[in-house]
C-alpha cells in the first residue's frame, strides 16, 4: 500500500483518508455471461444505429456492418460521438440535401446523423462562444472529401440571410481549382491531387462575408 500511498500523496490527495480496503474487487472482475460482441449485432439489427458510440463492443468489424446495415436503407450518414462518418453513396439520394433550413437551431442528437447537423453545431458554437470552429476531412481516394467540403460551405452560407453572390463565388472556385489540381487514378476518375484549406469569414451575426482558400502539397508532376 505504501506505493499507492506515494502517489496519491503526490497528486495532492491526503492517503489516510482513502480506504482502499474497502474496494470490492468484485467490482473489476468481468461480468459472465456478456457477449459484448452479439450485443452489438443485437442492436444493429436490420436497422442500424444512428450513433455507434452506443455499440457495447466498437471494433472495425462491428462498425463495418453497421455500416453497411446503414447504407443498404441509403443512409450514408453515422456518428461516433462527435464524429460524422461519411460513406460515399457512388449515387443521388433523393431528399438528402433538400431541407437545410430543417437543422437550424436543432441539435446532433435531435436529427438523424447529416453534415448539415455537423454543421449548424459548429454554426452555433461559434455564435454562442464567438470562437473559430473547425472540421478535419479525412479519407481515400474517392470517399467523397470535396463533395462533403462543398456541402459544408452550402449549408454555412444558406443557414442565414448571406448573400448569395458571395456563396456562389466560394462554390465556383472548386472547378477552378479541379481543373488544375485533379487527376485520374485508379481508384477515382476525377482524384484532387492537392490538399486545401478553406476559411469561411463571418459578421458578428454570422452572416458569411467572404473565403480565403490555401492549396497546399500540390502534385506538379501530374499538371
Amino acid at each position: 500500500m505504501a506505493g499507492i500511498e506515494d502517489q496519491l500523496a503526490a497528486l495532492g490527495f491526503d492517503a489516510s483518508s482513502v480506504q482502499c480496503d474497502d474496494i470490492d474487487p468484485a467490482l473489476y472482475a468481468p461480468i459472465e455471461g456478456l457477449d459484448a460482441k452479439k450485443a452489438s449485432e443485437e442492436k444493429i439489427g436490420e436497422e442500424g444505429v444512428d450513433d455507434m458510440i452506443l455499440l457495447d463492443d466498437l471494433d472495425e468489424s462491428v462498425m463495418l456492418q453497421n455500416l453497411s446495415v446503414r447504407y443498404n436503407r441509403d443512409c450514408i450518414y453515422s456518428y461516433i460521438g462527435s464524429i460524422l462518418v461519411a460513406v460515399n453513396s457512388f449515387k443521388r439520394v433523393a431528399g438528402l440535401y433538400d431541407n437545410i433550413k430543417a437543422y437550424a437551431g436543432k441539435s446532433l442528437s435531435e436529427q438523424a446523423p447529416h453534415i448539415f447537423a455537423l454543421a449548424e453545431r459548429a454554426r452555433s458554437s461559434m455564435l454562442a462562444t464567438g470562437q473559430n470552429q473547425a472540421f478535419i476531412i479525412s479519407g481515400e481516394s474517392g470517399a467523397g472529401k470535396t463533395e462533403s467540403m462543398k456541402f459544408l460551405c452550402r449549408y454555412m452560407a444558406s443557414a442565414t440571410d448571406s448573400d448569395s453572390s458571395v456563396q456562389k463565388k466560394i462554390l465556383d472556385t472548386n472547378p477552378v481549382l479541379e481543373a488544375f489540381g485533379n487527376a485520374k487514378t485508379i481508384h477515382n476518375k476525377n482524384s484532387s491531387r492537392f490538399g486545401k484549406f478553406t476559411a469561411l469569414q463571418f459578421t458578428e451575426v454570422g452572416e458569411l462575408s467572404g473565403a480565403k482558400i490555401c492549396e497546399y502539397l500540390l502534385e506538379k508532376s501530374r499538371v
